[in-house]
């Protein structure tokens, strides 16, 4: 079920002055036992879209900012705001345009349609099209669509005029002179009437009133000067920005309807993009650049171009006019985000509506044995949080929520044990890519910096695997303080998981190794026949490994995803078809896949091969861990949900920090990380075969699937041991089974150490 607010205000200017605007679209009920790891305001601001507007008002879409506090789903929620009276409500999985009182909007889910209602309700439905019809916008009585039509040997474009009410369609005759296998007409409708961009190897406006079929007029002479910006039409002119030189250099051009009258007006520099709007008095530009968020606006009577900068958003937002008023977004803090109103750009701008403060909303998230996180917009930082998670019969409870970093990227988020690995100010973003680690409650390590950026990254036990945007990865070491450089690929990717490092080579063959070994071990071959890769991601757990590979092709894009052992070399299974996928994540238990065709995210046990969809999860971005998926749903709110639980016994993930010499009156401390929650943990020193001291284990550590015990070289009464060579082991479990060796067999996990 689909809820949707809208708050009433107070009519400013024509139009309504609202407090703050609807929330988001609310989630579906979620899976049993699922925690919204976090929820509330953002510190940005809501954001929103001037989707259309004319004299009778302006048609708005908003929802919340994205993490990063920009534009998240603009089309969260729609709403018209008539010059007077109340806010009314639409239907937001299309998007509406307005004239008049008339609103409609194109149907892409159901078929070639038209939806269309007016202010009032009174005028309201659906209706087909032709499948070769295109629409084109609203009419102060319905709506346009141009229609090829083949008379003998001669083929026109028509332009094609509904009435809402009668349902009468009315011909407005053929575009003159375009042949449509020649050329392209794009249409833009006014109050009036409409204009038609006619281009072929020059372009020709022509203008058409409602009432007078078969009576276009040309505006101006054809030209080679491309358009390069939508048309815009008002009661008494059309504006638009042409181009004469590919885009290099702009120049405004407004008609008069009636005299045909021309205006040009060179513009400061490439405002190919922009948007264009005309009043009956001025024609404006709003352009937003790499250097400017720039309102441009010149009287219709010539004179002096005015100009302004002043005019910020987060992402670029547009403009409109409304009557004798142009329409603006401005504006990055919950206090002044909103839609302005102005006359030029040399007028104050005036508040129309706030958008007030947006919801949160997450972009990231992972999980690990006991811990999930994620990255949000909670703050202006971007944080980065996390929340212990405890099983619970069938279900979980969380702990609070522990700040793991003030600022971080929306990628790159990754968990193991009490390690939390992220990113801060990629260069892809304008800063410097730093990739760093924090360990529990210590300050983070920088790992990494990095000019190229850091395209992904993630850890396991005490390994992590990053690379740049260029192909190039690397595998750090973090007990032995090395990085390795591993060989490029491109369109293939990495994944770690202990000891074992997968990869999806450039060719589409997939590969394993035990990184203690250096043996690449080939898991699939590259498809047949050669060429047929064109991308896809790998996924591994232990020994298990998983890949995804696309082969786009004239009819489309197909994805194949399947999983192996990689260490037994055990038949391929493949995964259930889906329609368009992309990230694998892959846990002892299950692989989490999306399909992007349908809008899901599913799961396959491995064991039984039973694949379920995580109802509500949008399928872009998500983490598993054991029978644990993160994800996100509608409303941007991060999430974790139980799966069906399946045995989760513990694998020493290798590489643990055991020192290998104890110095007197120091402390030794062992530090080895797991694939899965311990409930039992302790390490035991012996000398010889004889019981020296039993070390329990860090109960909240062990919670999080890694076993942490301190030795400050004394026995079990008290005494500093001798000087000698000495042994460590590890005892540790859960209900599933005592812990695996690294390699997965049950070989006892231990090794030296000397007190000296």
């Amino acid at each position: 079920m689909i809820v949707r607010r809208i708050v009433s205000g107070t009519a400013v200017g024509g139009l309504l002055l609202a407090s703050a605007v609807a929330g988001p679209a609310a989630q579906a009920v979620d899976p049993p036992g699922t925690i919204i790891l976090a929820s509330g305001l953002s510190a940005f601001a809501a954001h929103g879209r001037i989707a259309s507007a004319a004299a009778s008002g302006v048609v708005l879409t908003y929802g919340p900012a994205s993490a990063s506090g920009g534009e998240g789903d603009p089309f969260a929620s729609e709403i018209f705001l008539p010059a007077t009276g109340a806010a009314v409500p639409l239907d937001s999985s299309v998007q509406w345009n307005v004239q008049g009182s008339m609103l409609t909007a194109q149907n892409y889910s159901t078929g070639p349609e038209v939806k269309y209602r007016n202010v009032s309700g009174t005028v309201r439905g659906t209706a087909a099209i032709a499948d070769s019809d295109v629409y084109s916008g609203s009419t102060p009585t319905g709506w346009v669509v141009t229609r090829d039509v083949t008379v003998g040997a001669s083929r026109t474009t028509h332009v094609i005029l509904t009435n809402a009410t009668t349902l009468v369609s009315t011909d407005l005759g053929p575009i003159p002179g375009l042949d449509p296998a020649l050329g392209s007409a794009t249409v833009s409708t006014g109050p009036n009437g409409l204009t038609v961009e006619a281009s072929t190897d020059s372009v020709t406006h022509w203008y058409v009133t409602y009432a007078a079929p078969n009576s276009f007029v040309q505006l101006l002479p054809a030209t080679t000067a491309f358009t390069c910006a939508v048309t815009a039409v008002g009661t008494n002119a059309a504006a638009w920005i042409e181009s004469p030189d590919g885009g290099v250099s702009t120049q405004l051009v407004r008609v008069q309807l009636g005299n045909k009258a021309v205006q040009v007006t060179p513009l400061a520099a490439s405002y190919c993009g922009g948007t264009v709007a005309v009043t009956p008095t001025q024609t404006g530009v709003r352009y937003s650049g790499t250097t400017s968020d720039s309102l441009t606006t010149v009287a219709a009577t010539g004179g002096a171009v005015q100009t302004r900068t002043d005019l910020v958003s987060p992402t670029y937002t547009g403009m409109a006019s409304e009557g004798s008023n142009f329409l603006v977004g401005n504006g990055i803090t919950p206090t002044t985000a909103g839609v302005y109103k102005l006359a030029s750009a040399a007028a104050a701008p005036q508040l129309v509506r706030l958008w007030g403060v947006g919801a949160l909303a997450a972009d990231a998230i992972a999980v690990g044995p006991g811990r999930a996180g994620w990255v949000d917009n909670s703050a202006t930082g971007i944080p980065a949080w996390s929340r212990t998670l405890t099983s619970a019969g069938n279900g979980l409870t969380a702990g609070a929520p522990s700040l793991v970093a003030s600022h971080a990227t929306t990628f790159g988020l990754s968990i193991s044990g009490q390690r939390t690995l992220f990113v801060t100010n990629d260069s892809v973003d304008g800063g410097v890519a730093k990739l760093w680690l924090r360990a529990g409650g210590s300050p983070p390590v920088l790992l990494v910096t990095g000019a190229t950026g850091i395209a992904t990254a993630a850890v396991s036990g005490t390994r992590v695997v990053y690379s740049d945007y260029a192909g190039v990865w690397n595998l750090i070491d973090l007990v032995k303080g090395t990085t390795k450089k591993l060989p490029k690929v491109l369109v293939g990717s990495y994944a770690l998981s202990g000891n074992s490092l997968a990869v999806l080579r450039d060719n589409g063959s997939v590969w394993w190794q035990d990184v203690t070994k250096g043996t690449w071990v080939a898991v699939a071959a590259a498809p047949l026949p050669a060429g047929a890769f064109d991308g896809g991601t790998v996924a591994v757990a232990g020994d298990e490994v998983a890949w995804r590979r696309d082969s786009c092709g004239d009819t489309g894009c197909a994805s194949l995803a399947a999983h192996r052992n990689a260490r037994t070399l055990s038949p391929v299974i493949d995964l259930p078809a889906a329609g368009s996928t992309a990230k694998l994540a892959l846990s002892a238990n299950y692989v989490a896949f999306a399909d992007y065709s349908l809008g899901q995210l599913l799961t396959t046990s491995l064991s039984s091969g039973v694949t379920s969809v995580v109802v509500g999860a949008t399928p872009y971005r998500f983490a598993l861990s054991g029978s644990t998926v993160g994800w996100f749903g509608a409303d941007g709110l991060p999430r974790v949900t139980p799966l069906a639980p399946l045995p989760d016994r513990p694998r020493y993930l290798g590489n643990g920090f055991a020192p290998t010499v104890l110095a007197v009156g120091q402390l030794w401390t062992a530090d080895l990380v797991t694939s899965a929650v311990l409930t039992t943990c302790q390490v035991t020193i012996k000398k010889g075969a004889t019981v020296v001291r039993t070390l329990s284990c860090d109960a909240g550590l062990m919670a999080q699937g890694e076993a942490v015990a301190t030795w400050d070289g004394k026995d079990g009464a008290g005494a500093a041991v001798p000087l000698a060579k000495y042994t460590w082991s590890i005892t540790a479990g859960n209900v599933d089974g005592s812990v695996l060796a690294a390699n997965g067999s049950s070989t006892a996990i231990s090794g030296p150490v000397t007190v000296q």
